[in-house]
């Protein structure tokens, strides 16, 4: 997992690569929590959340999570892996977990 995931540990800043189990990490909220968290992530320094629709999710680095989390909102920290396919990376979600 290490060789896979260390060197995409740069490649979007809402991930993270967690060096005791080598995988990439990220906070997220759900649903009508995306906007308010990404306003507190903006004042808080932080303006390149991820907002996926489909998914209904905002993700954002790790290191805020608590302080998110102390705001009122439900966060979760994902789990993922890159994954190398059709000639590009792709991050992949493997498991969330509440905080």
């Amino acid at each position: 997992m290490r060789q896979i995931n260390e060197p995409a540990a740069h490649l979007n800043p809402c991930f993270t690569f967690d060096g005791e189990d080598f995988f990439l990490k990220c906070a997220k909220v759900f649903g009508k929590d995306r906007g308010p968290c990404d306003e507190l992530l903006r004042s808080m320094g932080f303006p390149g959340a991820i907002r996926d629709d489909a998914g209904q999710s905002l993700a954002f680095p790790v290191r805020f999570a608590r302080m998110v989390a102390g705001a009122g909102f439900e966060v979760a920290i994902s789990t993922n892996v890159l994954e190398k396919r059709d000639g590009g990376k792709f991050i992949r979600e493997l498991d969330i977990e509440p905080l």
